[in-house]
């Protein structure tokens, strides 16, 4: 549907748990973009003919950072197939916008400033304060900015996480090991927002009475979660093969779970959405089994391989659905879109090249009437035999690299996994000079590479590195060998 000057759209906020408006202010054929307006109105229900001409523009102080501002965005104008017209009055605003937008929606804005009015004024005050100052506090010894909005205590060594209720801004907190206060001050912290927990060796972990929105915990010994009511994003990292149990407001049904891993019987029964990383082997039909109120998958695999796809479908719920770099379903266990009724947004990349040809074919009309569709790098039979032990797989079909930088790097890296195995079967002792020219070679390999055209960036910067880094550890640790020594003639060596 293609939106008309002043029209008004309304959408069901999952995060409110009521309807939210939007208007189209401005229509720019010439680079077919329109303005959209978050509007000051939210309902249970859909609003009469009255309240739409009442509606006024939102605005937006939650970020003292950009002070109070509308809400304005620059999107496609392409309304999304979720979105309802509500009726069209004259533009409520003039003003553009800088940054454009893939999506239309942003009842994040709204959420947040509704957030951040429940929060005492002086703790308001404070903060907007200390955002618009240069002072310093002292820290555990050290000079602190007062307007610090992330801390790591891995660079700031504090001994009471008490302490830090001497920043007012801090939003971001990052811990490398545990503080017996720290739930104490996580609850204390109206703005903290998102938490990062590792190496805390704690069985039962409590963030009730928070107001966290996302939070990452290192898994190894935990056995028991239990989160605060507001919470939209668990990440669950390291060692999550050992039964645990989160403890979510109505079974998780507003919470994202994300892990490398898929993890089922959590108690999570009414799970909204999962992401899924790092996947080999993986059978849909225990998603559907384990999560059957799911509006939102995402499943990545590193490449992986589908059982039972087709099972999708009896996700009813679904509106959003992506996979990337999986692989065993064919056209036929694609679904009808009439099985997906919900479905607003399916993304698919590096997938078998029937299958993305059936999807392309079948989503076609819905795309046209609102489904934000995307399917990409269709791979032949071929190249998963070619690329299931290439690192630099993703590569191939990336616009900014030439699928011959793509193929070139796939080859260095067969080269250097050879040399290097070879070196460890014959266990020569002048291995680290051995390591010197092959370190050296791989670096060369991709300078050269992107001499003529300067595309590797910091994505592939790290990912070089990090293969590289792979590439060492085949070397026992029984072996006369410095690895960091390597590593370091590589930064020295590399151009990008």
């Amino acid at each position: 549907m293609q939106p008309k000057l002043g029209d008004v759209y309304c959408v069901f906020s999952r995060r409110m748990q009521k309807y939210i408006a939007y208007q189209i202010t401005k229509l720019l054929i010439d680079n077919d973009r329109a303005i959209l307006l978050l509007l000051d109105w939210s309902g249970d229900e859909l609003p009469k003919e009255n309240e739409i001409h009442s509606m006024r523009p939102l605005f937006m102080d939650f970020n003292p950072l950009f002070g109070k501002r509308l809400c304005i965005y620059d999107v496609k104008p392409k309304v999304p197939r979720n979105y309802i017209l509500a009726g069209n009055i004259p533009p409520l605003s003039d003003e553009y916008t800088q940054f454009s937008n893939l999506t239309w929606e942003y009842d994040d804005d709204i959420y947040h400033q509704l957030k951040w009015m429940e929060i005492p004024e002086e703790k308001r005050n404070a903060f907007e304060s200390a955002i618009k100052c240069d002072k310093k506090i002292m820290l555990s010894g050290q000079e602190v900015p007062a307007a610090s909005f992330r801390i790591e205590d891995s660079g700031l060594d504090f001994k009471s996480a008490m302490e830090l209720g001497a920043l007012p801004c801090l939003s971001i907190l990052h811990c490398e090991r545990w503080h017996d206060d720290l739930c104490e001050y996580v609850r204390s912290n109206p703005f903290l927002r998102i938490l990062d927990l590792r190496n805390h060796g704690h069985k039962s972990l409590d963030f009730r009475g928070s107001r966290l929105e996302r939070l990452s915990i290192q898994m190894d010994t935990v056995e028991e979660i239990y989160l605060n009511d507001e919470m939209e994003k668990l990440s669950l990292t390291r060692n999550i093969d050992h039964a645990f149990v989160v403890h979510a407001k109505d079974g998780g049904k507003r919470l994202l779970l994300q892990s490398d891993m898929f993890v089922a019987e959590c108690g999570l029964p009414n799970l909204g959405g999962l992401h899924c990383s790092g996947l080999g082997e993986f059978d849909m039909s225990k998603v559907v089994a384990a999560y059957p109120e799911l509006w939102e998958l995402r499943l990545w695999g590193k490449p992986g391989y589908i059982r039972n796809f087709r099972d999708v479908s009896l996700l009813k719920n679904l509106e959003k659905f992506s996979t990337d770099n999986l692989f065993g379903f064919t056209a036929e266990d694609i679904p009808e879109p009439d099985e997906m009724p919900k479905l607003n947004w399916f993304w698919m990349s590096s997938l078998p090249e029937d299958a993305a040809k059936a999807a392309r074919r079948l989503y076609k009309k819905p795309s046209e009437n609102g489904l934000d569709l995307w399917i990409g790098m269709a791979r032949k039979p071929e190249w998963l035999r070619e690329n299931l032990d290439n690192p630099f797989r993703d590569w191939d079909g990336q616009e900014h690299i030439s699928t011959t930088n793509a193929r070139k790097a796939a080859a260095q890296y067969r080269k250097t996994r050879s040399e290097i195995l070879k070196l460890v079967e014959n266990h020569p002792d002048d291995l680290m000079i051995k390591m010197e020219g092959i370190v050296r070679d791989y670096a060369e390999a991709f300078n050269k590479m992107d001499k003529r055209k300067n595309f590797i960036e910091t994505v592939e910067r790290e990912q070089i590195f990090e293969v590289l880094d792979g590439l060492l550890r085949l070397i026992p640790e029984s072996f006369d060998f410095d690895k960091n020594t390597m590593l370091e003639l590589f930064e020295g060596t590399r151009d990008f």
